[in-house]
């Protein structure tokens, strides 16, 4: 019962709560199990509202009853914990820190790592794709274009979210649209549509085709599908009148930008630190400019913004170096 409302848990028509009651009350009348990791892997999905502390008791508790149980000996629960470790390492890569990401990761290998079984080898491509997340938000675009290339073209892992995650990053580190025009289904077309928008005009900026981009940022932004993408539309928008060095027009874009990033509460991360790089150097606010700063000097924090490594060597490191600032280590 408890593996049949879990499996139908996506396409279930119940409430949240709902469904919640009915698995933990069948969950309660059973020993402990391969199903319990995956009931608490599932919470990552349904209640993205929790904070950081209750996703580290989630992750504690379960882990914990997990390697007290029998199931730790069985290949089939070792896989399910492998999984739920490389779904909490994607949740600390993005909302926490890099290196606790690669630290966890890290803690997690086959129960015979020189003849893994087949569940175990989708579990080492969920967690290759973890690796080349961390390898983008480092920086690091080209090797981890090699693991996503490697996992889009002979990955395990058959699931459609997965391998639309896959096709993502690569068109986001390519800026290739008609990648994302083969992306398997699952996507919702205006999902479709405003990634498609975001590459095509990533792809502009980075050849100094700055009308254009200005106007594909710009469709972009109108019909941006979530707050990522319409964040990303408008430090395309910023970005770009900053380049064409439309002075005024660049600070009001910056800052209107800046307005929409607090409110999502985004203040602390890579995104705020280089909005305030952006107008430190666009207005020669050496307060900003220090702001921002250190801001990117936490380095262990979640970058997901595309371009944004680009954004600070190409157009503004150098013309900080000037006013003796200290940058981080990019």
């Amino acid at each position: 019962m408890a593996a049949t409302l879990l499996s139908a848990a996506p396409m279930s028509k119940s409430s949240g709560p709902e469904l919640d009651k009915h698995l933990d009350a069948v969950l309660s009348t059973l020993k402990y199990s391969h199903l319990h990791v995956w009931r608490a892997r599932r919470t990552y999905k349904t209640r993205r509202s929790r904070s950081m502390q209750e996703w580290e008791a989630i992750f504690a508790e379960t882990t914990a009853k997990y390697h007290r149980s029998s199931t730790s000996t069985s290949v089939r629960g070792h896989a399910q914990m492998g999984h739920f470790v490389a779904v909490h390492a994607d949740y600390l890569c993005r909302y926490k820190s890099i290196s606790s990401a690669e630290k966890l990761l890290a803690t997690w290998t086959p129960l015979s790592p020189s003849h893994p079984s087949e569940l175990e080898r989708t579990i080492l491509c969920r967690k290759d794709f973890v690796n080349a997340k961390i390898l983008r938000y480092r920086g690091q675009d080209s090797k981890a274009l090699q693991i996503l290339a490697r996992l889009k073209d002979s990955s395990l892992v058959k699931e459609r979210a997965f391998q639309v995650d896959v096709f993502n990053h690569i068109a986001e580190l390519t800026a290739d649209a008609n990648i994302i025009r083969d992306l398997p289904p699952g996507q919702s077309t205006t999902w479709r549509d405003a990634q498609i928008l975001l590459s095509c005009a990533d792809g502009q900026f980075e050849r100094g085709d700055f009308e254009n981009a200005l106007d594909t940022y710009s469709s972009a932004r109108k019909h941006a599908y979530n707050d990522i993408q319409r964040v990303r539309a408008m430090i395309g928008v910023s970005k770009t009148r900053h380049s064409r060095n439309d002075v005024h027009l660049a600070e009001m874009e910056w800052l209107n930008t800046e307005q929409v990033v607090n409110e999502l509460g985004w203040q602390e991360g890579f995104t705020s630190g280089l909005i305030h790089l952006s107008l430190g150097e666009l207005k020669h606010d050496l307060r900003r400019s220090m702001l921002g700063t250190e801001l990117l000097k936490q380095t262990d924090s979640a970058m997901w913004l595309v371009g944004g490594y680009s954004w600070v060597r190409k157009l503004v490191r150098s013309r900080l170096k000037e006013q003796d600032v200290a940058l981080p280590d990019l």
